[in-house]
C-alpha cells in the first residue's frame, strides 16, 4: 500500500515558501531506501557544509557532481565494458556484470565465502537553498567530499528601514 504524504495548506505569512513546501512533500513521499546508498554524511560547519560519500571503487571518471536548477546531484556509473564469453560452444558479447552472472550460474566465478561490498551505480540528489553555493568536490581514499557554502546575497541581508515623518 502506497500512501501519499500531503502538507497542509500554511499560513498566509509564509510568503513565496510554496516551492519549498512542494520538495519537501516530494521528498516525504519518495520511497524509503532511495537515499541510503551510498552511505554519506552531511556536515555542517558554521556557513559551510561538508558533504562526504563513501564511493570506494569507482574512479574519478566514474563520478560526477552538477548542479542544475537548485539541485546537487552525484552520480557514480561504472565504466560498462563488453566482454565475450566463451561457454561450451556458445559465444556471446555482454556487460561484466551478466558474464559474471552466466559464470556464477554454471558455477564457475570466484568463490566469496562473504561477498559485502556493493558495486551498484547511484544517483544522490541534494535540494540546495538559495544562497547554498558548491565551492569544491575532491575525491581522496575512496571518499568523496563536496563542499558547500552560504553565499548571502547583499539583497538578503538584514536592512534598517528608516521610517519618516510626515
Amino acid at each position: 500500500m502506497n500512501t501519499r504524504i500531503t502538507l497542509p495548506t500554511f499560513p498566509h505569512t509564509l510568503l513565496g515558501f510554496d516551492s519549498l513546501f512542494r520538495q519537501m512533500e516530494e521528498q516525504m513521499n519518495l520511497k524509503s531506501g532511495t537515499f541510503n546508498y551510498p552511505p554519506h554524511n552531511v556536515i555542517a560547519e558554521d556557513d559551510k557544509v561538508k558533504i562526504e560519500i563513501a564511493v570506494a571503487g569507482f574512479k574519478e571518471n566514474e563520478l560526477s557532481v552538477t548542479t542544475s536548477k537548485g539541485d546537487l546531484i552525484v552520480l557514480g556509473n561504472h565504466e560498462r565494458k563488453v566482454y565475450t564469453a566463451e561457454i561450451g560452444n556458445l559465444s556471446v558479447e555482454k556487460s561484466l556484470e551478466y558474464v559474471e552472472k552466466i559464470k556464477k550460474e554454471i558455477n564457475c566465478a570466484t568463490k566469496y565465502l562473504h561477498h559485502g561490498l556493493a558495486s551498484r551505480d547511484f544517483e544522490l540528489k541534494f535540494i540546495l537553498g538559495d544562497v547554498i553555493k558548491v565551492s569544491d568536490a575532491t575525491l581522496e581514499d575512496g571518499i568523496l567530499t563536496i563542499n558547500l557554502e552560504k553565499v548571502v546575497p547583499e539583497e538578503h541581508k538584514p536592512k534598517k528601514i528608516k521610517i519618516n515623518k510626515k
